[in-house]
């Protein structure tokens, strides 16, 4: 079973930035020289969501794929979409070339799947997609100023989908001790900014939904010397779990026929 921590990770740092001085996930003793501190820790899972309806499908997995940026116009926003992750290169320099977006694919691409995809820069305009890991490339979708050269198809691949959940933990921290601006009200903060579209609609992009929200716990009596206020979070995260198995290949099939002496009398011609 294979759940994408490190997108886990990065879509909610992203989704909190700017809510404290500095988001992060746990990194043990908490520093001293920031006025607040939101920290992330993955407390427990993931695990199977209860009673969930996993989903098993085949797939034909592409050996090879091909892909061209076809122009870039200013404002323009080119989308590849792999495995129903979507990679967003945005066009915002009016200077920008097909080589600039091919280039920052190859990197986006070879930073968060590198493991699984070989991403190899071809001429000027193009990018190719090879998986080093069977089933690796099992969706492709372009929009934008992108399109399609060459797709090879290779063995199918069974495809099971569910749901997983996982718990994490957000602590934060804060000098200030007023309700208004201390750790609580950080959290209140999270929690606020959680049901927004817009951070909705960014947490998705990584596969990451909200499944509990949970309730702040003021915790400033137990926080130590050096905090004047701390307060603790859990959200129950859910997330897509997949795993990816070969399909077996049937070289060939036996079948032996008996005919019972009566029926072939009757059938007999003369």
């Amino acid at each position: 079973m294979t759940v994408r921590l490190d997108r886990m990770q990065r879509g909610l740092v992203e989704a909190l930035s700017g809510v404290a001085s500095t988001v992060s996930w746990a990194m043990g003793e908490a520093p001293r020289d920031t006025a607040d501190l939101l920290s992330l820790r993955l407390r427990a899972g993931p695990s199977p969501l209860h009673r969930q309806h996993a989903h098993e499908r085949l797939v034909d997995a592409a050996e090879l794929v091909d892909v061209q940026v076809t122009g870039a116009v200013l404002n323009d926003r080119a989308v590849l979409e792999l495995n129903d992750f979507p990679y967003i290169v945005d066009v915002v320099d009016a200077g920008a070339t097909p080589t600039d977006i091919r280039d920052a694919f190859v990197t986006t691409v070879t930073e968060q799947d590198g493991e699984t995809i070989t991403v190899t820069a071809v001429d000027t305009d193009r990018l190719q997609l090879t998986p080093i890991t069977g089933g690796a490339i099992r969706s492709v979708k372009l929009s934008g100023p992108l399109s399609t050269t060459t797709v090879t198809l290779g063995e199918p691949v069974a495809i099971t989908e569910g749901t997983s959940t996982m718990v994490v933990e957000v602590s934060a921290y804060s000098l200030d001790r007023t309700p208004r601006g201390g750790a609580h009200s950080i959290l209140g903060e999270v929690l606020a900014r959680l049901t927004r579209p817009d951070v909705v609609e960014k947490l998705g992009r990584w596969g990451v939904s909200i499944y509990d929200r949970g309730v702040v716990t003021d915790l400033s009596a137990i926080a130590g010397g050096h905090w004047e206020s701390r307060a603790l979070l859990e959200l129950t995260i859910a997330m897509r779990s997949t795993v990816v198995s070969s399909v077996p290949f049937i070289e060939s099939v036996g079948l032996d026929i008996v005919i019972d002496d009566e029926i072939a009398a009757t059938v007999a011609v003369p």
